[in-house]
């Protein structure tokens, strides 16, 4: 009885424990170049040495919409895997330079898809705060849950750029994407629900 009283002990602490979430991108600061983004529609980006947290060693990422027709465009790209019912949260670092001709703002999005190389988008383009101010680098954020069927989230850093004919940069770093599934484990013992348990 004692071993029984033991392993349920355990177990409740089991159900009680959240999955602790990790950041799953690769190269997320930037510290020496681009490398594990796609730039799946090549446009302008280039390493950086300037840095979110000023240091030395590492750098960002300079992104430019050249298009300057007021929509978003699309940069730099990874594909996760997650699934459904699953907590996505992201976020980014971003700065954007004075003395640029033209104007715009730094995002991202992310859109989930049911295969898990992000094929067939099945929910989204979930996008991140925005902001305007120049030469400070600001925290952007989004979250969204993984709705039924999907097997991974697609994630862009875009930037937006509003008079025609006029190039915006803005800098991206320490990118952030944590998938949090939940509980490891339900006893079923509060719901009713003991599906989890089977009988030796």
């Amino acid at each position: 009885m004692k071993r029984v009283v033991l392993v349920l002990g355990f177990l409740s602490l089991l159900a009680s424990a959240p999955v602790t979430a990790q950041n799953v991108i690769m190269n997320p600061g930037f510290d020496i170049d681009l490398s594990n983004w796609e730039n799946p529609f090549f446009n302008p980006a280039v390493w950086d040495s300037r840095d979110a947290g000023a240091s030395t060693t590492s750098g960002s990422a300079l992104l430019t919409n050249t298009l300057g027709n007021g929509g978003s465009t699309a940069i730099l790209s990874q594909c996760h895997e997650v699934s459904e019912g699953a907590t996505v949260d992201v976020s980014a670092w971003v700065y954007q330079p004075s003395g640029q001709t033209g104007v715009g703002d730094g995002d991202f999005r992310f859109a989930f898809h049911s295969g898990a190389l992000c094929q067939n988008e099945i929910s989204g383009p979930h996008y991140s705060s925005v902001y305007s101010d120049l030469d400070t680098w600001f925290e952007i954020t989004s979250t969204a849950t993984a709705p039924p069927s999907a097997g991974s989230v697609l994630l862009y850093l875009a930037v937006r750029g509003f008079v025609l004919g006029e190039d915006f940069s803005v800098h991206f770093d320490d990118v952030v994407l944590t998938v949090t599934d939940g509980l490891i484990f339900s006893d079923g013992f509060e719901s009713g629900n003991t599906s989890a348990w089977s009988s030796p």
